[in-house]
């Protein structure tokens, strides 16, 4: 495996297989996908960067 390759663990009796995940897009773009749409601030994008950067 290679660095930020995403994983899973499962118990086996008394040892913990680690294995690389069959899923697609990683952990981040998931994350993204979840959120998209949720927001209800109201705010416009020049408000939340000033917001940010305060």
């Amino acid at each position: 495996m290679r660095a930020n390759t995403e994983v899973e663990f499962q118990l086996r009796g008394d040892a913990v297989v680690v294995r690389k995940t069959g899923r697609v897009g990683g952990r981040g773009k998931r994350l993204v996908q979840a959120m998209r749409g949720k927001a209800t601030t109201g705010l416009s994008t020049d408000e939340i960067m000033a917001l940010t950067r305060g």
